[in-house]
């Protein structure tokens, strides 16, 4: 993996701030401080005005929805300000430009009816092109958590990364690149819901824990319609997973020997899962069933809760 694309944005855009450029000014050469991350050595480079109608989106922009209010917010500062800071573009044909970062201003520009933009033109290839704007949009402004799972989910598809190497390369935890692909669990309703902000990424977490897509669907028309908030919900799916627990057939899964099925019946209530103990004369083992990844999370944690207050 390069350390170049664990630099992040910073690489991509160097450390150095641009000058504020004026329509009617010649556009400003600049030297950076820092080696450019998409060639071998330090180059010359230009900040050029392109004509807006000439460049494009990139093809592989994880964003599939942009916030209104912020972008007409962005919309007015160009109008009053000027694009404060050159979008990086790369050349497709003589007169045709594709978008490798800035898609926000490329859009508010185009609100804002300008003609033209600053730019930089760099030299990148298909899978460069992925890279920095899948980086760009998860570091620069808040993604839909959807859409920022399945960006990691690209990331390491793609370009057969681990969630180690997504997680130095947007400087995240291990563990919150995890989380976060979870979400791609949701049901497909689910993640609709969440990709249009009809529920929050708690009700999502919370409809995790439920094992079928028919059961988060169910409960998500009862926060639709019910207005559930995510505490309503947590409750009302732990009391369902419970009463599911509960439905096991007891009978059935007793030892025939008495004293065995009385730890059998104590350990499943301290456990609140099936317990099948299968004993003979040398010794035997316990069998502790659970119904999902959540339910083990759940054992595993209550085990190691257990083992401190032993210690």
């Amino acid at each position: 993996m390069s350390n170049v694309l664990g630099r992040g944005l910073d690489a991509l855009l160097n450390s150095q701030p641009f000058q504020l450029i004026r329509e009617e000014e010649e556009p400003q050469p600049f030297r950076s401080t820092e080696p450019d991350p998409l060639k071998e050595e330090n180059a010359r480079e230009t900040v050029r005005w392109l004509p807006i109608c000439e460049i494009y989106p990139n093809a592989g922009q994880p964003r599939k929805t942009f916030n209104e209010t912020k972008l007409q917010e962005l919309t007015d500062s160009i109008k009053q300000n000027g694009v404060l800071q050159p979008i990086i573009v790369r050349k497709i044909d003589n007169s045709k430009y594709e978008l490798v970062a800035g898609e926000r201003r490329w859009r508010a520009s185009q609100i804002a009816e300008l003609e033209n933009m600053p730019a930089i033109i760099r030299e990148v290839n298909d899978n460069d092109v992925l890279k920095w704007a899948l980086i760009e949009n998860i570091q620069r402004d808040d993604l839909n958590p959807i859409e920022e799972a399945e960006a990691y989910q690209k990331l390491i598809q793609s370009h057969k990364l681990t969630q180690e190497d997504v997680a130095k390369m947007v400087s995240k935890k291990r563990s919150t690149i995890t989380n976060s692909l979870r979400l791609l669990n949701l049901s497909i309703n689910g993640r609709d819901a969440l990709l249009k902000n009809e529920i929050t990424l708690g009700h999502a977490k919370a409809l995790l824990s439920l094992e079928t897509a028919e059961d988060q669907d169910r409960f998500l028309r009862e926060i639709k319609e019910k207005n559930w908030s995510v505490r309503d919900v947590e409750r009302y799916v732990h009391t369902y997973k419970k009463k599911q627990r509960n439905s096991i057939d007891i009978p059935n899964i007793k030892s025939t020997d008495p004293f065995i099925a009385a730890i059998e019946a104590e350990i499943m209530d301290a456990l609140g899962t099936k317990i099948v103990i299968h004993n003979d004369k040398k010794g035997g083992r316990i069998e502790v069933h659970y119904y999902s990844n959540e339910d083990l999370d759940r054992l595993r944690l209550m085990f190691k809760a257990r083992s401190r207050e032993v210690a």
